[in-house]
């Protein structure tokens, strides 16, 4: 680098030739535009375009970062205050500023009287800010948090940040590196690396975002495991205020993404990369012509791949489930099939419970529905998913209301948990019948069928017969 190039650059920012660039950021489920990362342009009148790489460590190695970014922020927000309210504004932080004590309001200054609203703002931390001085790294994060700013962790996954520091610096989103994207198609440890950071972003509660995204296929996949945001070439080059604007105000950005489908169960093996091969296969035998509705969510109950009639059962269209939580497709039934989706998630069986259900569009006719939930389990027979099934007994329970376990409650199928005669009398116990009418029906003496219902609710940390028809999963909750 010349050394007139740093007198170049002090120059460049008084003259206010270093301009911000705005990439889009692009809601994966949606497909709507969510905001703009700021990126620093510098035309050099003769060295040409000189890129970001260059001379930002120079601005921080010659103390003009700080003249930089506040320039650059005031910049940004002025040309952004007339755009759509909703729309974010992400901005890089130097691990230099971090330290600096009275960053917060330098920058709350700096975008102060552009009419940009400041929680419209989120600054990205690189996982090297998190080395040295955490303390004052975390006493500036905690100040502009305080001040309506949002926290961004860019390029995670380079080896720098522990869990703990990211809990501290309550992050809002995590931001994965654009080289494990890139590969993440041909390579099943890329591909295992953004599945990692996109379940940490929702053990966690935050947006995960992925950059360098180029084509369709890595947005599908990224859509699939349950990304929220990205940004790349997919979506648009970083361009010029002015063109964000004319774009804006023409109502059909160019980085609007096509809502395709994504294939149900093709390419399963790239989807869910933890679940092994024979499982795989085993996904190409769901058919919209099966009797019951089908399907597979990940560890983090996202719907992965499911047939039409699952779908039509929850009424929205197959491909409006892929990547989307059970809780987000099915929020009026989701409080009582948790319980039995997270016991699922951990690697137990649920067998057949039954589920009052009302049709799809808040229709009258009210379903009676038989679920079951299998654990889906890795190559290192860790749960990785959970297989659900669910078939419509409606016809076969008639309108009274009955409870409809008599078909099933001698199946003999063991619960989780319990011995097979643990089993036998507390699925007889939730048809409704007495302890008389159970120690009849399996010739046991009564003293003998109340020790076995003593047993099964110590094996359920169970303290009466509701809690242990609940965990048992012979029960829903909040029903006789």
């Amino acid at each position: 680098m010349p050394p007139e190039l740093a007198a170049d650059l002090s120059r460049a920012i008084g003259g206010d030739q270093i301009v911000p660039h705005f990439q889009p950021l692009v809601d994966l489920r949606t497909g709507r535009l969510a905001g703009f990362e700021v990126l620093p342009h510098w035309h050099h009148a003769t060295a040409g375009i000189i890129h970001p790489s260059a001379f930002m460590p120079l601005a921080e190695q010659t103390g003009l970062i700080g003249r930089l970014t506040d320039n650059l922020l005031r910049r940004a927000t002025s040309a952004a205050a007339a755009w759509p309210g909703h729309l974010t504004l992400s901005v890089n932080l130097s691990p230099v500023l971090l330290r600096e004590r009275a960053l917060a309001q330098q920058l709350r200054a700096a975008s102060g009287g552009t009419g940009f609203a400041f929680d419209r703002l989120v600054f990205q931390l690189t996982e090297a800010a998190l080395i040295g001085r955490l303390d004052l790294t975390r006493i500036s994060a905690g100040e502009l948090k305080a001040l309506g700013a949002r926290l961004a962790l860019d390029d995670f996954g380079t080896g720098y940040a522990r869990l703990p520091e990211l809990v501290a610096l309550r992050f809002d989103r995590l931001k994965v590196g654009a080289r494990f994207v890139r590969s993440m198609l041909a390579r099943h440890d890329s591909r295992k690396m953004v599945a990692a950071v996109i379940g940490l972003g929702h053990t966690l509660g935050v947006a995960s975002v992925a950059t360098g995204v180029e084509g369709q296929a890595e947005a599908d996949m990224l859509t699939s495991l349950g990304c929220d945001l990205a940004q790349g070439g997919r979506f648009g080059q970083p361009i010029p205020a002015e063109a964000v604007t004319a774009h804006l105000s023409a109502g059909d950005p160019p980085w609007r993404p096509l809502r395709a489908p994504v294939a149900i169960v093709g390419d399963m093996t790239q989807r869910l990369a933890a679940v092994p091969g024979g499982s795989v296969g085993g996904l190409h035998a769901l058919s919209d012509n099966a009797p019951a509705g089908l399907g597979l969510v990940d560890a983090n109950l996202r719907y992965l791949t499911l047939n039409r009639r699952l779908a039509d059962m929850h009424g929205a269209p197959v491909a409006d489930h892929l990547g989307r939580t059970v809780a987000e497709m099915v929020p009026h039934l989701y409080r009582q099939i948790a319980p039995h989706l997270m016991r699922a998630a951990s690697g137990q069986t649920v067998d057949s419970f039954e589920l009052r259900w009302q049709g799809p569009g808040g229709t009258a006719d009210e379903h009676v529905l038989i679920v079951s939930y299998a654990p889906v389990r890795d190559a290192a027979d860790a749960a990785a998913g959970v297989a659900v099934a669910v078939v419509d007994i409606t016809a076969l329970a008639g309108t009274s209301g009955k409870r409809c376990w008599a078909a099933t409650a001698d199946a003999g199928s063991r619960i989780p948990g319990l011995t097979g005669r643990q089993s036998d009398v507390l699925r007889l116990l939730a048809t409704g019948r007495s302890v008389m009418e159970i120690a009849s029906q399996l010739d046991l003496g009564v003293s003998t069928v109340r020790t076995y219902l003593s047993q099964a609710y110590r094996a359920l940390g169970a303290r009466n017969r509701t809690e242990a028809l609940i965990q048992s999963g012979l029960m829903v909750r909040g029903r006789t």
